[in-house]
């Protein structure tokens, strides 16, 4: 599933880091019917590696079946990239380690 970052002053969290850059990450996935939101403060490393840079918050959203997990899903994405969030998806195979 998606990986998402706000990397820089765009959005409504500006979190910086010793270099003055904020960075964030965001992660949703589901299990069947069980949706799992992951954040927290990301860093870029050679080679463009991103490395959450401590241990990131989780929270799990249990849905009654699958097709709601979906479209939570879905409206989260969509809710994530609005460009008052600044959240950006990550390209295709590229994730947060």
């Amino acid at each position: 599933m998606p990986y998402l970052t706000n990397i820089g002053t765009r959005g409504r969290i500006r979190i910086e880091n010793k270099s003055g850059v904020g960075s964030r990450g965001y992660h949703i996935f589901r299990i069947n019917n069980v949706v799992v939101c992951r954040w927290g403060g990301v860093q870029v490393k050679p080679g463009r590696t991103i490395v959450w840079s401590g241990r990131p918050q989780e929270k799990k959203y249990r849905h009654r079946n699958d097709v709601a997990a979906k479209l939570f899903v879905e409206k989260r994405l969509k809710k994530l990239q609005l460009p008052h969030e600044g959240y950006d998806k990550l390209p295709v195979g590229q994730k947060i380690w």
